[in-house]
C-alpha cells in the first residue's frame, strides 16, 4: 500500500499519517484510526485537522471521554472550531453508541 511506502520512507509525515488514520476510519478500522491519528497528534501538536479526526474516531469507537478530551483540546487551540463544537453536541445529545458520524 503506498501510504504503508510513504511510512516506511518517512514515519515523521503528518500528512502520511493523517490519511492513514482517515483510510482506517473509512473502513470501519476505528483503533487503527484512532492510532494513525494520535501518532499525527505527537508530531504536530497544534494540527486541528488531526484532533478532530482523533476526536471522531474515538466518538464512532466509543471511547466517550476520549472523543470529548480531544475536542476540548482542539477548542483550546482553535477556539471556536465549529465541527469541535458539533461533535460535543452531539455528545451531550447522544451519549449512546457513536454511530452517529456529524458532517465535517
Amino acid at each position: 500500500m503506498a501510504l504503508e511506502r510513504s511510512l516506511a520512507l518517512d514515519p515523521r509525515s503528518l500528512r502520511a499519517w493523517v490519511s492513514t488514520g482517515v483510510l482506517r476510519a473509512r473502513t470501519d478500522d476505528l483503533r487503527g484510526a484512532q492510532l494513525a491519528f494520535g501518532e499525527a497528534i505527537k508530531l504536530e501538536p497544534l494540527d486541528a485537522e488531526a484532533w478532530f479526526d482523533f476526536a471522531l474516531a474515538c466518538w464512532r469507537a466509543g471511547d466517550r471521554e476520549q472523543a470529548r478530551d480531544a475536542c476540548e483540546h482542539l477548542l483550546s487551540i482553535a477556539p471556536g472550531e465549529p465541527r469541535a463544537e458539533r461533535l460535543l453536541r452531539e455528545m451531550r445529545r447522544d451519549p449512546g453508541d457513536g454511530a452517529v458520524r456529524p458532517g465535517g
